[in-house]
């Protein structure tokens, strides 16, 4: 299981959204009663941007990681953890038990205070 800390400023998005929208999911898809897809993201930015071959969805995750290893105040392996990666070697995997989830909490607050505020 993959516990993701919210920012104070994704927690309002969210709450925000579920009082906007009588819809059960968070994300409901145009189509049928189901979520938007893994693809929905691309293909925004495929419609919005003629850009769209330079920038990709994953070019978040980078970003997030260029930053957290250039600020130096972050544990490699909490950033790590912060995008759902395992630790290098089984043996690390075997004695680390920790989710290190209220470090990662810091984290995503300080990358929020990042995306927000520029």
């Amino acid at each position: 299981e993959h516990k993701v800390p919210l920012s104070d400023e994704a927690i309002d998005i969210i709450q925000l959204r579920m009082r906007e929208s009588n819809h059960e999911l968070l994300f409901p898809s145009v189509i049928g009663k189901k979520h938007i897809s893994n693809m929905a993201m691309l293909e925004l930015m495929r419609r919005q941007n003629k850009l769209y071959n330079t920038y990709v969805p994953h070019g978040f995750r980078s970003t997030f990681r260029d930053w957290a290893a250039e600020t130096g105040n972050y544990d490699q392996n909490v950033v790590e953890f912060c995008m759902a990666h395992k630790l290098h070697s089984r043996v690390e995997g075997a004695y680390m038990r920790s989710d290190l989830y209220y470090k990662r909490v810091e984290i995503m607050n300080d990358w929020e205070k990042l995306v927000v505020n520029g």
